[in-house]
C-alpha cells in the first residue's frame, strides 16, 4: 500500500500482513502499528475496512477495490472529477477585561525663616523744682532687635482611581462545507491542464491551473501544480497540498485531495 504527496516525488509504502477467513471476514496489520478489520465481497474484487487500533484515525472506515489496468493514463485524454467534505476555517473573536488601580501619596516638609526688625522710640520728660533753678531735659533713644523662627509640616492624599478596559483577540478553528468538480486533461507526455469550480466558505470559485503529472506502477496519478506556466493558472487558483488518484481501471478511479495539511476530501475520477 502506498501514498504520495502532490508536490513531492516520493512515495511512502506501508508493509504488513492480512488474514481472511472462510466467512470472508479478516484483518490487516501494518508494520506501522495500524490494524483493520475487513470484509471481502464481489468475489474478492472489493473489501470494506474499519480501523481498530487506538491511534489517530481509529474508527475510520473505507473500501478497497481491486485494480485491473490504467492504460488510459498512458495516452492523451480527459477526466472528470468530483470531491466533497469539509475544510478548516479560522475564526477570530475579541474579549475585554477591566482593571482598577488607586494611588496614594504622602509629603513632609520643614521650613525655617529668619527676620530682622528695627524699632525707634523717642521719649521726653520735663521736671520742675522750686529752688534756685529750673531745669528741663529731653531725651531720645533708638533700639534694634533680631528674631528667628522655624516650622515643619506634613501632608498625605489619596490618588485618583483609574479603570481601564483591554481587548484580547482569540482564534478558533471551525469547519465549513467544501466541494469541487472539474476536468483534468493530460497530454500523454507528463503535462496537464485543469478547469474546476469549488464551493468553499459560502462562495464559488471558478479557476484554471496547469502542471506536470506522473503515473505510478500501482496505477496512481499524481498532479504537481506549477503556477509559473504562462497562461495556465488563473490568479484565483489555490493549489492543494495534495491531488492524487488511484485508478481502479482505465475508466474510473478514487480521488483524494488534501486541501491543506491535516485536511482531506475524497471523491471520484472518471474518464471522459
Amino acid at each position: 500500500m502506498g501514498t504520495a504527496a502532490t508536490n513531492n516525488a516520493g512515495i511512502t509504502t506501508s508493509v504488513g500482513s492480512y488474514t481472511v477467513g472462510d466467512n470472508c471476514m479478516g484483518t490487516i496489520r501494518l508494520n506501522s502499528g495500524a490494524t483493520y478489520d475487513i470484509v471481502v465481497g464481489t468475489h474478492g474484487d472489493n473489501a470494506a475496512f474499519a480501523r481498530t487500533d487506538a491511534s489517530t484515525g481509529a474508527g475510520d472506515v473505507g473500501s478497497l477495490q481491486r485494480t485491473s489496468t490504467c492504460l488510459s493514463l498512458t495516452y492523451a485524454g480527459s477526466f472528470a472529477y468530483a470531491a466533497a467534505g469539509s475544510r478548516k476555517v479560522a475564526s477570530s473573536s475579541t474579549g475585554t477585561g477591566t482593571g482598577t488601580s488607586t494611588g496614594t501619596s504622602t509629603g513632609t516638609g520643614t521650613g525655617t525663616s529668619t527676620g530682622t526688625s528695627t524699632g525707634t522710640s523717642t521719649g521726653s520728660s520735663t521736671g520742675s523744682s522750686t529752688g534756685s533753678s529750673t531745669g528741663t531735659s529731653t531725651g531720645s533713644s533708638t533700639g534694634s532687635g533680631t528674631g528667628s523662627g522655624g516650622g515643619s509640616g506634613s501632608g498625605g492624599g489619596a490618588g485618583d482611581t483609574v479603570t481601564g478596559t483591554v481587548a484580547a483577540d482569540t482564534t478558533a478553528t471551525t469547519y465549513q462545507p467544501y466541494s469541487v468538480i472539474g476536468t483534468v486533461t493530460i497530454n500523454g507526455q507528463g503535462q496537464f491542464t485543469m478547469t474546476q469550480s469549488a464551493y468553499n466558505n459560502s462562495a464559488v470559485t471558478r479557476s484554471t491551473s496547469a502542471g506536470s503529472y506522473t503515473v505510478g506502477q500501482d496505477c496512481s496519478l499524481v498532479l504537481r501544480f506549477d503556477n509559473s506556466l504562462p497562461g495556465g493558472t488563473s490568479s484565483n487558483f489555490v493549489a492543494p497540498a495534495s491531488f492524487r488518484v488511484q485508478m481502479v481501471d482505465s475508466m474510473t478511479g478514487q480521488l483524494s485531495i488534501q486541501t491543506e495539511p491535516g485536511n482531506t476530501v475524497t471523491g471520484t475520477f472518471i474518464a471522459q
